[in-house]
C-alpha cells in the first residue's frame, strides 16, 4: 500500500513539472484572421496570376503574324506557310507550348487569314478585305459598287490588297472620284466610280449665273413666295402627313363573368320561408 502511494506522489510531481516547463504561447502571434482578409485570400488563390499576363502575349503574337501575313501579301509571296514556318521566318523561338496549342486554335478563327490544308499540315494565308489585285479589277469592283448603290471604296482597305494604291487609283483618274473624308477620326479617302455616260453638259452662262446668286439669306417659304410670283409651282405633300391629337379608342367594357352554380336544378327548388 505504502508503495502505490509512493508511486502515485511521484507522477503527480513529475506531471506538475511538465506544465511548467511546457512553452507558453506569445501573445504578438495569433491564429484567427478576420472576415475581410479570409474573402481576399480566397480570391486571390482561386484566381490564376497569369492568365491575364498570358492572353496579352497570345493576342499580341497572334496580331504581330497577321500584319507579317499582310507585308508578304504585299511583297508578291502568296503561298501558304504553316505555323511553324511562320514563326521561324520571324525569329520567335521562345513561345511556350501553351501559347502555342493556343495559336493553333485561334489562327483558323482569325477573319484575315485563309487556311488551307496540304496532307495533315495547316496552312496560312492573308485574306485581304477586297478583291482587288490590279487596276482593272479595281475599275471593275468600283464600277460593280456604283452599279449596286453600295458607295465607295475606302483607302485604309485598298492598300491591305495591293501595294501603292495610290499610284493604282491615280491611273484611273477620269474614271474615279477622289472624296476626303474621316472614319474613326482618322482622314481617308473614299473613291467612287465616275460614270460618264450621266454628264449633262450646261452653258456656262447657267453656271455663272447658279453661283453668282446667294439664297442664304432667305428661308423656304419666301423661295416658294418667290417662285409662285414668276409662275413656277413647287411641289408639296412629298413626305407622308403625320397626324396629330389621334383619339383614342373607346375600350369595351368587359362583362365580369359570374359563376352561375346549381343550373341543372332551375326550376326545382322551393324556399320555405318560416313566416
Amino acid at each position: 500500500m505504502n508503495e502505490l502511494l509512493k508511486q502515485q506522489e511521484k507522477f503527480r510531481q513529475s506531471a506538475i513539472r511538465a506544465i511548467d516547463t511546457a512553452p507558453k504561447a506569445s501573445g504578438s502571434h495569433s491564429t484567427y484572421v478576420p472576415v475581410e482578409n479570409r474573402a481576399t485570400k480566397r480570391k486571390r488563390e482561386t484566381k490564376p496570376k497569369d492568365d491575364k499576363q498570358s492572353n496579352s502575349v497570345n493576342f499580341a503574337v497572334m496580331a504581330r503574324i497577321v500584319d507579317y501575313m499582310k507585308k508578304r501579301h504585299l511583297n508578291g509571296s502568296q503561298w501558304g506557310l504553316s505555323l511553324q514556318e511562320i514563326l521561324d521566318e520571324m525569329a520567335i523561338f521562345d513561345l511556350t507550348k501553351k501559347t502555342l496549342t493556343w495559336l493553333e486554335g485561334a489562327l483558323p478563327e482569325n477573319t484575315r487569314l485563309q487556311v488551307s490544308t496540304e496532307g495533315d499540315t495547316v496552312k496560312y494565308i492573308f485574306k485581304p478585305p477586297l478583291k482587288v489585285k490590279n487596276s482593272k479589277t479595281l475599275l471593275q469592283l468600283l464600277k460593280k459598287y456604283h452599279q449596286d448603290a453600295k458607295g465607295g471604296l475606302l483607302l485604309t482597305l485598298l492598300n491591305e490588297c495591293i501595294p501603292d494604291a495610290t499610284k493604282v487609283v491615280a491611273s484611273l483618274a477620269p474614271n474615279v472620284i477622289d472624296i476626303p473624308t474621316q472614319v474613326n477620326k482618322r482622314k481617308d479617302h473614299a473613291y467612287y466610280y465616275n460614270d460618264t455616260e450621266l454628264d449633262v453638259n450646261i452653258d456656262d452662262e447657267f453656271v455663272q449665273l447658279w453661283r453668282h446668286f446667294s439664297v442664304d439669306h432667305l428661308d423656304e417659304k419666301k423661295i416658294e413666295e418667290y417662285l409662285q410670283k414668276h409662275g413656277i409651282s413647287t411641289i408639296k405633300d412629298l413626305a407622308p402627313t403625320r397626324v396629330t391629337n389621334i383619339p383614342k379608342r373607346k375600350q369595351a367594357k368587359r362583362r365580369t363573368n359570374t359563376k352561375v352554380q346549381n343550373t341543372h336544378l332551375d326550376g326545382l327548388l322551393e324556399e320555405y320561408d318560416n313566416s
